[in-house]
């Protein structure tokens, strides 16, 4: 169960990263993007969705641990 839970979190970052490559050239063409600056972009938002991951993971650790 645990191996089946950590597949699928890899498949939604995997994709959710392609998603993100995917609009980055409507990003360029709408808010006139430089190479930099979609490079913060797409640095901050694997940042920002990698830190919830971790920090939602250990909340259901702690839950389930709880539960028992």
């Amino acid at each position: 169960m645990a191996l089946a839970v950590l597949a699928l979190s890899l498949v939604v970052i995997g994709m959710d990263n392609t998603i993100l490559n995917v609009a980055l050239p409507t990003l360029v063409r709408d808010l006139n993007a430089t190479a930099s600056e979609l490079q913060w972009i797409v640095d901050s938002y694997v940042l920002v969705f990698a830190g919830l991951l971790l920090t939602m993971g250990a909340w259901a650790t702690a839950s389930a641990a709880s539960s028992r």
